[in-house]
């Protein structure tokens, strides 16, 4: 089957040649009828005279029939039309054929008989080792040498000229401006100081003037029987002095004790320097209290005078 279908690719590509280089129509058989190989046919793939594999490309193979030949199945009829004039421009190529079948491999060839192995050749002999050379006798050693005597010194030499000053150099071009330094960490706080010297008592201001006569006022109530004066003062505050009203049981300047609790109706002080509050209070100079009378004084000494309450009986 291989064979007949060499003969007949033969037949076909004869066929052409001779339609195509040796027709002796010259141009009148232009018009077909020609068979020209479908585009979708698959090449062959065929051995040659010499027994090589080779490619037979069927796509596209156009073959000159007679009138009333037919094409193959595998090939479309086709009518050529005269040309007159030069070449046309070159038409788009086709598309490439689906790659055909591979052929069937062919059969291994035997394997070769592996050669034989060769003789390894004889080893050569071990040269005989040369005898050790004796060791050389050591040379004795040297006497030293005597200590060379000290040259005498040498003269000294002149001093030599002072040499010139040198010019001073010009000077240098200013240096650009160093980086502002990193503040400092904050030092440690400082141990707190020893309290300042009270500072002298200032001089009294002037009297301011008289104010106008007030109105008179209503009638008062009957004094309350039994009116104490208490005088002193002690710390309440900064430049603060309170004195307070005695309670039940305190004792007396001249003996005994007070039988019941006093309140304060009113207040005064006799102070070297400015004050700048005198009212009523508890003991803590709190002016919600009543039992006690506070001063405040902004310069002098500190208590630099007596504070002032008048206490009446609660009862």
């Amino acid at each position: 089957m291989r064979k007949l279908i060499v003969l007949v690719l033969a037949a076909l590509l004869t066929t052409v040649g001779v339609a195509g280089a040796t027709s002796k129509d010259q141009g009148r058989r232009l018009a077909g009828p020609f068979c020209i190989g479908k585009t979708t046919v698959s090449p062959l793939k065929v051995k040659n005279v010499f027994g090589q594999t080779v490619t037979v490309p069927r796509a596209g193979i156009v073959r000159s029939i007679g009138i009333g030949m037919k094409c193959n199945a595998n090939e479309n009829r086709r009518f050529g039309v005269p040309v007159k004039g030069g070449a046309g421009p070159a038409g788009e190529s086709g598309p490439i054929g689906p790659q055909g079948p591979a052929g069937a491999t062919g059969a291994t060839g035997a394997k070769g008989d592996t050669g034989a192995t060769g003789a390894q050749g004889p080893a050569g002999a071990q040269g005989a080792k040369g005898d050790t050379g004796e060791a050389g006798a050591e040379g004795a050693k040297g006497d030293t040498g005597a200590d060379g005597a000290q040259g005498p010194a040498g003269a000294k030499g002149d001093k030599g000229d002072t040499g010139l000053t040198g010019a001073q150099g010009p000077a240098g071009a200013k240096g650009d401006k160093g980086d502002t330094g990193l503040t400092g960490a904050q030092g440690p706080a400082g141990a707190k100081g020893d309290k300042g010297d009270t500072g002298a008592a200032g001089a009294q201001g002037p009297a301011g003037p008289a104010g106008p006569t007030g109105p008179q006022g209503p009638a008062g109530a009957n004094g309350l029987n039994g009116v104490i004066t208490v005088a002193g003062g002690s710390a309440s505050g900064d430049k603060q002095f309170t004195v307070t009203c005695p309670s039940s049981g305190d004792a007396k300047p001249g003996g005994g004790t007070y039988a019941t609790d006093y309140f304060a109706i009113s207040g005064g002080y006799n102070i070297l320097g400015s004050v700048t509050a005198s009212f009523r209070s508890d003991a803590s100079g709190d002016p919600t209290g009543s039992t006690s009378w506070t001063v405040i004084q902004t310069s002098g000494k500190d208590l630099s005078g007596t504070v002032y309450v008048y206490c009446a009986p609660s009862s």
